[in-house]
């Protein structure tokens, strides 16, 4: 029995669409004890005429691609949500609704435009690296925004009692009440969020754009 069949699976599925993501060192040590069993009994199959042999091969050159294929597809999807981790999507999400009713109507029509922008970048595929689009800067900044930047103005916010929200300026005429300072710093956490959702965009376009300039350079000239 020709032993090309088996040899030409083996290479297939290593070709396969799924094989796109770079497998785990983990990955690559059994993928390579596997294939070289497999590939012993191959040339002992055939050497022996031996169909439970070959069999075998076969049987371990699929079960690795499938393994292979399963495991890459899904740290490829583990890999384009990790930048953005979901208990603290959670967390933040369980917080804004909290304070809803603490805060006034200008307050939550910020904090709903903020919340849109983190979900829009939440559903980019961004992945875990970054480009010259969407940075570690970028990343970095929106995670703060979630854990850090918004909670503590909301703190330093909710623990002013509310008949002392919007009294007359602080200290001074030229400082502006509590409330209009949380507008303030909200809306400055808005625009930047924003920035960063249209430069997430933009990496998220990058393939698509490549190619354009791809098929563009292959056009032909009158």
């Amino acid at each position: 029995m020709s032993t090309r069949p088996l040899l030409a699976l083996a290479f297939g599925l290593v070709a396969a669409p799924g094989f796109a993501a770079e497998p785990s060192a983990t990955d690559q040590k059994i993928a390579a004890l596997t294939a070289a069993m497999a590939v012993a009994a191959i040339f002992l199959g055939g050497v022996q005429q031996s169909w439970w042999l070959l069999t075998l091969a076969a049987a371990l050159l699929i079960c690795t691609g499938l393994v292979l294929l399963v495991r890459g597809n899904a740290s490829t999807d583990a890999a384009a949500g990790a930048w953005l981790d979901q208990a603290v999507r959670s967390e933040f999400d369980s917080l804004l609704a909290e304070i809803v009713g603490a805060v006034e109507p200008q307050h939550c029509e910020l904090l709903c435009q903020i919340k849109a922008s983190i979900a829009g970048m939440a559903g980019s595929p961004l992945g875990g690296g970054s480009d010259e689009h969407f940075g570690i800067d970028d990343r970095h900044y929106v995670i703060e925004c979630m854990r850090r930047y918004l909670p503590d103005s909301l703190t330093a916010y909710l623990v002013i009692p509310k008949t002392q929200r919007r009294p007359a300026p602080l200290i001074s005429t030229s400082m502006a009440c509590p409330a209009d300072l949380l507008s303030a710093q909200l809306t400055l956490l808005r625009d930047e969020l924003r920035l960063r959702e249209a430069r997430a965009t933009r990496s998220a376009a990058e393939g698509l754009m490549r190619q354009q300039r791809f098929l563009a350079s292959k056009r032909s000239v009158d």
